[in-house]
């Protein structure tokens, strides 16, 4: 089978293919009519556009037991939906990859750059996004179709109509949201309990160590202490959490000095405005002694700052997913470490407060051969990919 082929590069055997089972809690998250769960590493193509072998770097994720993959309407003006649906539909037609244990998540509902990324969730527009998007992907069916931007102005009821309608279709196997806050996906929840409709299954939103001080992009969600208890005691709402690591700045990424460096810009399509966006949501004390204490902890484990961010994340009382996007296939094998990097729940709390209670343990010895760790993701593409080039365009880059 091709997943249990040991495969040669360079000479050196490479390590078979996983399943997305970590120190973390199994995946809890199923969609209706799939083999498996949505792995808790959910691969994101943001950027797949940019790479000029996408369907090798696919390729790699699944073999590597990336078994999610998320994408959206306006990613790379629609670009990338048709490169992952390319995809799907020439491996599966080999057997390379497996259907039943695939799972393809796109969104609507969310206006381009251009347009300040406005949400427009009619449903007459949706139904046409969505047809866009099945077209591009060249699938019957979406996995989980997620509504890119909460419309405030709308009715919840009339939303979950609109959802219920495309499961009735067949048009999608379940539904959920992407910035959104808890209150309006509660909202949801209650309306589609009360009329026998089907709830939101997931939320998609920033989830770090590093709590942003603002929104990061205009139109987002990002999770703080009220939001992470809400999800705790509503398990059936998974979370897909994006920028993990804070665009990079848990993995290095920005010193105190860029601190004094933000200020705002009104031209929205600049490198510059990009820039400062994220060192005003990021570059807080409260952040720099997490980055800090991350690191501390990271190294006396043998691991480094990032890993601990990427563990604590997974290691959250609530049904946690990662998304993380990467162009570089070095990258997307080089940190599985931060999945077999446990945390206790003291471990967790101290991470993010610093509070007293916490025995850090002494640093791990140096070894002499450390083994290389089966590679399964890697978290740090966000970070190595942060700083854009001159000429990269920014319009397309949103979340």
């Amino acid at each position: 089978q091709h997943q249990q082929q040991q495969q040669q590069t360079n000479g050196q055997q490479q390590p078979q293919p996983m399943t997305g089972s970590t120190t973390q809690q199994p995946s809890r998250f199923r969609v209706p009519g799939k083999r498996a769960p949505v792995s808790r590493l959910v691969f994101g193509t943001l950027r797949l556009h940019e790479t000029a072998r996408p369907l090798e770097l696919l390729d790699e994720a699944w073999r590597l037991g990336i078994r999610a993959f998320d994408t959206a309407r306006v990613y790379g003006d629609g670009e990338c939906e048709r490169v992952l649906g390319e995809w799907v539909r020439s491996r599966a037609a080999t057997g390379a990859i497996a259907l039943d244990d695939l799972t393809v998540i796109t969104k609507g509902g969310c206006g381009a750059a251009s347009a300040f990324w406005r949400p427009d969730l009619d449903p007459d527009a949706l139904r046409r996004e969505l047809d866009t998007s099945l077209d591009r992907l060249g699938v019957d069916a979406v996995d989980v179709y997620v509504l890119h931007r909460d419309q405030l102005d709308r009715p919840v009821g009339e939303i979950c109509r609109t959802m219920q309608s495309f499961l009735d279709d067949g048009l999608i196997r379940a539904w959920g949201v992407s910035n959104w806050h808890t209150d309006r996906i509660e909202e949801a929840m209650r309306y589609a309990t009360a009329h026998r409709l089907e709830p939101p299954a997931c939320s998609s939103l920033q989830d770090s160590l590093a709590t942003p001080a603002r929104e990061p992009w205009p139109g987002t969600v990002f999770m703080d202490d009220a939001q992470r208890a809400w999800y705790a005691r509503n398990p059936s709402v998974a979370v897909l959490g994006w920028e993990t690591l804070g665009k990079g700045f848990l993995a290095g990424r920005w010193s105190r000095r860029d601190a004094q460096d933000s200020h705002d810009t009104t031209d929205v399509y600049s490198n510059e405005w990009r820039e400062m966006r994220l060192k005003g949501a990021y570059l807080t004390d409260d952040n720099f002694a997490r980055r800090d204490r991350a690191a501390r902890f990271a190294e006396a484990k043998g691991y480094r700052a990032e890993h601990a961010a990427i563990a604590w994340c997974l290691a959250q009382p609530y049904e946690s997913h990662v998304i993380t996007a990467t162009v570089n296939p070095d990258h997307l094998r080089s940190n599985v470490r931060a999945l077999s990097l446990r945390l206790a729940p003291q471990d967790v709390d101290w991470l993010a407060t610093g509070d007293a209670g916490v025995a850090l343990p002494p640093p791990s010895a140096p070894r002499s051969s450390p083994r290389t760790p089966t590679p399964l993701i890697d978290y740090l593409a966000e970070a190595a990919a942060a700083a854009p080039r001159a000429d990269a365009p920014v319009k397309d880059r949103v979340r």
